[in-house]
């Protein structure tokens, strides 16, 4: 599927960590770290397209959870998010994959076992060895260097050059975007839950994000003396 969309300022864990916390219990294992952020209707007027047909999308996404048979006793965990009114799509990026799997999954004309990474042909800045995650993360990091290869996010700026994980944030927070992504479900016995997932195949950036507003109550310097000298109060 694919769409052109706003990636909202809130949520945002596109990160290169995804503010993971190994002393949160809940945060489960860092090889199983999925990436996330929130999909919105676009704002740029040159798209208007992205707001006028958002809700089209989400009751299309609905209606695809909605025809999968499921008992019904299943909790349903849906792509589709409702924060006070506002609905979204989760958009979600594993970021490890073991390598093991990543043998089973390449293949080779000739046969000769060597499989093909997501890093392949990429500088070193997306490589696992320097992948660049809070100092909290570094030992788990360097748990899994040996047995995972990272799969950065496939996300390119305007000029279609991929985007380097210390610039997710600056590049990706509350840009347009087209979204290429694929709608899947999975279904968990054990937990008897039913999880719809939409999952990046590609993000271009149409639009950058915009300058976020100067906080009033910034500090300033005190060398520059004080504010009520710089203020035009007139003369008494």
């Amino acid at each position: 599927m694919r769409g052109v969309f706003q990636i909202s300022r809130n949520d945002f864990h596109f990160t290169p960590d995804a503010n993971y916390d190994p002393a949160n219990v809940f945060h489960g294992r860092l090889a199983d770290l999925k990436l996330n952020c929130q999909l919105t209707a676009g704002r740029n007027k040159a798209f208007g397209f992205s707001s006028e047909d958002f809700s089209a999308v989400l009751d299309n996404l609905s209606a695809f959870e909605k025809s999968v048979p499921r008992p019904r006793y299943y909790e349903t965990h849906s792509v589709i998010r409702d924060t006070i009114g506002h609905r979204s799509i989760k958009l979600v990026h594993r970021l490890f994959q073991a390598k093991d799997k990543v043998d089973d999954t390449s293949s080779d004309s000739n046969g000769d076992g060597n499989s093909s990474t997501h890093t392949d042909g990429l500088s070193s800045e997306f490589d696992i060895a320097t992948w660049p995650v809070a100092d909290r993360c570094q030992g788990h990091l360097q748990d899994i260097i040996s047995t995972h290869s990272v799969c950065p996010l496939p996300a390119y700026d305007e000029d279609h050059i991929l985007i380097p994980p210390l610039q997710y944030e600056e590049k990706l927070r509350g840009a347009l975007v087209e979204a290429h992504f694929a709608f899947c479900h999975h279904r968990m016995k054990n937990s008897k839950r039913d999880i719809f997932e939409a999952i990046i195949r590609e993000l271009i950036v149409l639009s950058p994000p915009a300058a976020m507003p100067s906080s009033r109550f910034k500090r300033r310097r005190l060398s520059d003396g004080p504010c009520t000298e710089q203020r035009n109060w007139g003369k008494y």
